[in-house]
């Protein structure tokens, strides 16, 4: 009786060792790992304050590096202030784990500079791109189309100066899958009282 239940326990502790080795990688699917270094200058010979915004330096800048690998390169250059705001500045709710691979300060302790790698919730990146509306180069989104009824003066409406609000326009917007069509109103008036009417009767047919 008592080897026909310590064969069960075996079997039983073999079975979970193995759901435990599977488990393993599906874990580590969701995880990015990323490295990244920084460099802050000592103030006053104060090393301890430098390896603490060394350490805040680097972990904003590898959570922004995990996050350009679902954006191209000009939504980071258009959306850096949202991107800073969201994710550098708090870059501990992303982050797993730390592993510092060097630091060190220069000889004449002007500098400290600082190299971890770190692992990366891959789903809270996904989440906060969610809630800030913003959608991943990998995601098969189809653009929605909006009018935008231009209503200027002369000077906004010559071509060059329309071409390029219109393209710097379209680029802000490409993140959050929005594409534009822009109706001029060609000197027509277009006062508020018109309300949404007025405003339809410009649509295309």
């Amino acid at each position: 009786m008592n080897k026909y239940r310590l064969s069960i326990f075996r079997i039983i502790s073999t079975a979970f060792l193995f759901l435990g080795l599977l488990s393993a990688p599906l874990m580590g699917q969701s995880l990015l790992v990323e490295q990244a270094e920084s460099t802050v200058e000592i103030m006053q010979d104060n090393l301890v304050r430098a390896k603490t915004e060394a350490l805040k330096a680097a972990k904003g800048n590898v959570v922004l590096q995990a996050v350009a690998r679902f954006l191209d390169f000009e939504s980071m250059i258009y959306l850096k202030p949202l991107l800073i705001q969201q994710f550098f500045e708090h870059p501990d709710f992303y982050i797993e784990s730390i592993r510092v691979i060097s630091e060190g300060n220069t000889a004449d302790l002007t500098e400290f500079t600082l190299n971890i790698e770190t692992r990366i919730f891959h789903s809270r990146l996904l989440a906060a791109f969610r809630k800030l509306g913003l959608v991943t180069e990998q995601e098969r989104i189809p653009f929605m189309n909006v009018y935008l009824i231009y209503d200027a003066d002369h000077a906004l409406r010559q071509t060059r100066v329309l071409n390029l609000f219109i393209e710097q326009l379209q680029i802000r917007l490409r993140p959050y899958r929005i594409r534009t069509r822009v109706i001029l109103t060609k000197g027509r008036k277009l006062p508020i009282e018109g309300g949404l009417p007025a405003r339809l009767a410009l649509l295309p047919q």
